[in-house]
C-alpha cells in the first residue's frame, strides 16, 4: 500500500463518498478545470480559497504551508465560512511537520527541525514522505546522541506548547462549521486515476474532530509521566552490556514512569479528550447514517 504524498490523496483516503446530489443541502464545489466557487459578493474570498486549493495539489509541505496562508487570508475576510475553516484546520499542521523551518537555538524546543538537530539526526534525508535520515552512529554502528541532547521533559513541553495548542486551534476551526456544511472535492484535485468527486459534509467534519481528540488524548498520555533520563549514558551502558535496570534507572531516577507534578490534572484532560473522541465518533456515525444521499464507498 502506497503512502499518500499530497493532500488530494489524503482526502481520498479519509472521505469516501461519491458525488450524489441532495436537494436539501447547499453545495460548494471547486475545480480549476470545471467550475469555480463564488461566495456572495466577495471575489477576494473566492480568490484565496481557490488559490489555497491549488496549492493543496502540491505534494510538498511548502505547498501545504502556502495553502494554509491562503485560507487564513480567506478567513480574515469571512471568519465563519465553512470551506476555508475546514481546509485551514487540516493545513495548519503542515508547518509543524516541516523539517526545514528556522529556529532560535536554545530551549524551549520550537519545532521538529530543532528537535532533530538536538538529537543529532542527519540533516540529509529529512523527508516525511521518504525518510532517509539516520542518527549519528559510532564505529560499531550504534546510535549515539550528543552530550547536550535534552531531557524528555523538554520534548513534553514542546508537545504541550506546540502540538496540543495546534490541535485545540484546529478543533476551534472545525467547531465553527455549521451542520448544513457540504463540499465537493473534484476528482481532478485528487489524482489522475480518481473516478468520482468526493463529498465532504458535516459527518466528516465530526469524524475529523474525533480523530483530533484521539490524537490529543495520546499527546496528554505522553506528557503526563516522568521519563527524564540521561539518554547518552543509558545508551552507552546498553551497548557495553553493563546496564542494570535497578541501579542505573529505578534507583537513580526515583520518579521514572511516575506521574509528573500535575500529571493527575493532565490525566483528567486526557480522559476528557478520549470521551470527546468517542462521543464525536458516534455523533458522526449517526449523522452519516441519517443522510439520504448516496453513501456508497468510493471506487478507484
Amino acid at each position: 500500500m502506497s503512502v499518500p504524498t499530497n493532500f488530494g490523496e489524503i482526502f481520498h483516503l479519509v472521505f469516501s463518498k461519491p458525488h450524489a446530489e441532495n436537494k436539501n443541502k447547499t453545495y460548494s464545489s471547486y475545480s480549476s478545470v470545471l467550475s469555480t466557487t463564488t461566495f456572495g459578493d466577495s471575489p477576494t474570498l473566492d480568490h484565496y480559497v481557490k488559490e489555497g486549493r491549488e496549492y493543496m495539489k502540491d505534494s510538498s509541505f511548502e505547498g501545504a504551508i502556502k495553502a494554509k496562508n491562503s485560507f487564513e487570508k480567506a478567513l480574515s475576510i469571512q471568519p465563519d465560512h465553512g470551506e476555508p475553516l475546514l481546509f485551514h484546520a487540516i493545513t495548519r499542521f503542515a508547518p509543524l511537520l516541516d523539517v526545514d523551518t528556522n529556529y532560535t537555538p536554545g530551549l524551549p524546543i520550537e519545532n521538529l527541525n530543532e528537535l532533530m538537530d538536538l538529537y543529532g539526526v542527519d540533516k540529509q534525508g529529512r523527508d516525511i514522505t521518504d525518510w532517509l535520515a539516520d542518527y549519528k552512529r559510532d564505529d560499531e554502528m550504534n546510535v549515539t546522541v550528543p552530550d547536550t541532547s535534552p531531557l524528555f521533559s523538554e520534548i513534553q513541553n514542546y508537545i504541550q506548547s506546540v502540538w496540543i495548542s495546534e490541535i485545540d486551534a484546529a478543533l476551534n476551526d472545525l467547531s465553527s462549521i455549521n451542520d448544513d456544511f457540504n463540499l465537493f472535492i473534484k476528482k481532478e484535485e485528487i489524482s489522475d486515476d480518481c473516478e468520482e468527486d468526493i463529498e465532504i459534509d458535516y459527518g466528516e467534519v465530526l469524524l475529523i474532530k474525533s480523530a483530533l481528540q484521539l490524537f490529543k488524548t495520546a499527546c496528554y498520555m505522553v506528557i503526563s509521566y516522568d521519563m527524564d533520563v540521561n539518554l547518552k549514558e543509558v545508551l552507552d551502558k546498553m551497548y557495553a552490556d553493563i546496564i542494570n535496570v535497578n541501579i542505573d534507572l529505578l534507583n537513580k531516577y526515583h520518579s521514572l514512569f511516575m506521574l509528573i507534578a500535575n500529571g493527575d490534572h493532565i490525566g483528567v484532560d486526557a480522559r476528557t479528550a478520549f470521551i470527546n473522541a468517542i462521543d464525536l465518533y458516534f455523533e458522526s456515525s449517526a449523522f452519516i447514517r441519517s443522510e439520504s444521499d448516496d453513501q456508497k464507498s468510493y471506487k478507484r
